[in-house]
């Protein structure tokens, strides 16, 4: 395994599922959460769907383009980003009534955070212009991130898993239901400063079924600052704490078809990953 300290290059797929397992179990014995994410190129940012959807669509920004420091600071740039997203969360969209319905019968539903999720889980079936929701979906497997980074047929681009830390950022779990977080981010005063950054957790104890985010072992991070990607706010908070928050594991392309026989070994298929599609 080559470190420079953010990213990790495996030698074999042997040593990439090894040093994964290695992390979470340590992550474990020091009661951190560690969240991992497959990227089919490892050239992507973290950033939300609908944070890239309005940059692309609004303001005309290329795939994986990151804003300058003058355009992030521009409030009419936050004002406009913010202002999309939280009118597709009531003006253009909201849970259905069954959803609704659910929630006043079980106060542990989150119908917010059920609705997002789904539109996560399931981006096809979300047709609007504006497409997808702030929450960025993880998992606690680093088998399933593994699959994920080698899904796509992408035979010259190399693949990353990423890996954070989230308690290393201090407390970052969302305590209250998702409706709450997006009324604050409609009472926030926009004219003064942007919104707080770090990106809250959400995985409400108790949650409608779905197969396919059972299957994965799927937690959510919300991405609170829709300016950056997570990554960048990441970074910044690393420099002010003194401490590593998350890598990148690079997954050669030659290691592609290697790690895909390693998983299945270990039982992670398609089948497995996406039983609804099975």
């Amino acid at each position: 395994m080559v470190s420079d300290g953010r990213v990790w290059i495996p030698s074999s797929a042997k040593s990439l599922i090894q040093e994964l397992q290695g992390i979470r179990e340590r992550a474990f014995a020091q009661d951190h959460l560690a969240l991992f994410r497959g990227h089919a190129d490892f050239n992507w940012c973290l950033d939300s769907t609908i944070a890239r959807t309005i940059k692309e669509v609004i303001f005309g920004f290329r795939p994986g383009e990151i804003p300058t420091d003058d355009c992030a600071s521009d409030r009419f740039f936050a004002q406009t980003l913010y202002g999309a997203f939280l009118f597709k969360c009531g003006g253009a969209g909201r849970p259905s009534h069954e959803l609704m319905a659910l929630a006043e019968s079980d106060d542990g539903i989150d119908p917010w955070f059920e609705w997002m999720k789904h539109q996560q889980q399931f981006p096809d079936k979300d047709h609007r212009t504006l497409k997808g929701s702030f929450l960025i979906d993880w998992t606690v497997s680093e088998s399933v991130a593994s699959w994920f980074a080698t899904a796509a047929k992408t035979p010259n681009c190399p693949a990353a898993v990423l890996v954070a830390d989230v308690s290393a950022s201090g407390s970052v779990h969302a305590t209250g239901k998702l409706r709450s977080t997006l009324d604050a981010m409609e009472q926030h005063d926009w004219l003064e400063r942007a919104f707080p950054g770090l990106p809250l957790l959400f995985c409400p104890p108790k949650q409608t079924l779905m197969a396919r985010a059972n299957a994965q072992q799927a937690r959510y991070l919300a991405q609170m600052d829709l300016r950056w990607p997570i990554d960048h706010v990441w970074r910044a908070k690393e420099a002010e704490i003194g401490k590593r928050i998350y890598i990148k594991v690079k997954i050669k392309p030659s290691l592609r078809s290697r790690v895909r026989k390693e998983l299945k070994a270990l039982g992670i298929t398609e089948a497995t990953i996406l039983p609804d599609c099975a």
